[in-house]
């Protein structure tokens, strides 16, 4: 006696669920992203693995939520984590905090750490959340704000006015002696601003079509 059966269809969806997870897979590898969850009736704490990479724990770590917090850096970030987590747990606040972890490797490193609690009969009873590396993007941002302070020292240290515009003549960076110049005390007062809203409208014009023929 044989039996056959049409498992096409359940074939296909087992192989489209396969495709999703490999797509996901890769992208959670490139975005250097994890996750990880914890269960407060059995006070268990899950890592994925991209979360444990991330740690550089090794793949077998069992991790604990006071362990997880003691990864991070003493202070500012160990401060708010606990904090966050602590309201998470208690009053069912999501939290998502760019903080910084000392790897199991001993490598300072930028994480952005998130978590959403998950409430039954008005209790949490778990935390479920995403782990991100986003060590070269803060480095990133903060060599590029160092550079931009060095450049703005520098241009408010030369004895002539030295302005930038954009395309329609409104200015985006302006120095020191600009602002003397025209008798303000804050840059932000100049920024955004044309030689309309400067100058009277005789001169305004001049300047402006000289804008226009550089632009050219």
């Amino acid at each position: 006696i044989m039996q056959v059966d049409d498992v096409s269809e359940s074939y296909g969806d087992q192989m489209e669920i396969e495709r999703l997870q490999t797509l996901l897979q890769s992208q959670s590898e490139i975005a250097k992203v994890g996750s990880w969850e914890y269960d407060l009736v059995t006070e268990k704490l899950t890592w994925c693995q991209m979360t444990k990479a991330i740690h550089e724990v090794p793949k077998d770590y069992d991790p604990s939520i006071e362990a997880g917090i003691q990864f991070y850096k003493q202070g500012h970030s160990r401060n708010t984590i606990a904090m966050l987590v602590h309201k998470a747990l208690v009053e069912g606040v999501a939290f998502r905090e760019k903080l910084q972890i000392i790897t199991a490797g001993g490598r300072e490193k930028w994480v952005l750490a998130a978590g959403k609690p998950f409430l039954k009969n008005g209790k949490v009873t778990r935390l479920i959340g995403t782990f991100q590396d986003i060590d070269e993007q803060v480095k990133s941002e903060i060599k590029t704000k160092e550079s931009e302070k060095l450049l703005n020292t520098l241009v408010d240290n030369l004895p002539l006015n030295v302005y930038v515009k954009d395309k329609e003549s409104r200015k985006i960076l302006v120095n020191k002696a600009e602002c003397d110049y025209l008798g303000v005390h804050d840059k932000e007062e100049l920024i955004g601003k044309s030689d309309f809203d400067l100058y009277d409208k005789n001169i305004a014009e001049i300047s402006r079509n000289e804008d226009i023929n550089l632009n050219k």
